[in-house]
């Protein structure tokens, strides 16, 4: 079982995802994470960075929204990064977010 973070911007990004199954699937998703950390329907995301804290980025498609997340076996956690409708620029979002985690991390 792994326990499932959630970055503080995320918890400000998830209130621009509209109301409705959208909204309830994304819920359903990063929730299922503690189950299973690699569904999947997941994508790995390549990034040397991550990798050598021995972090696996990911990301999950959900209609035209994106789920970037960590998976960290070593502590037994998925930390959601960002969730963002469109593209993802995940290599950028990656470097910023986990280069600045601690000062962001909740």
């Amino acid at each position: 079982m792994y326990t499932v973070k959630l970055l503080q911007s995320v918890h400000q990004e998830r209130s621009s995802i509209p109301v409705g199954e959208i909204h309830q699937e994304i819920k359903r998703i990063v929730t299922a994470l503690a189950e299973d950390p690699r569904p999947s329907y997941s994508t790995e995301v390549q990034f040397k960075k991550i990798e050598a804290l021995n972090w696996q980025p990911r990301k999950i498609r959900v209609e035209s929204w994106r789920i970037l997340y960590a998976v960290d076996d070593r502590a037994n956690q998925a930390v959601v990064l960002a969730i963002k409708q469109g593209v993802l620029e995940e290599k950028n979002k990656c470097s910023y977010l986990l280069g600045n985690w601690e000062y962001h991390y909740c």
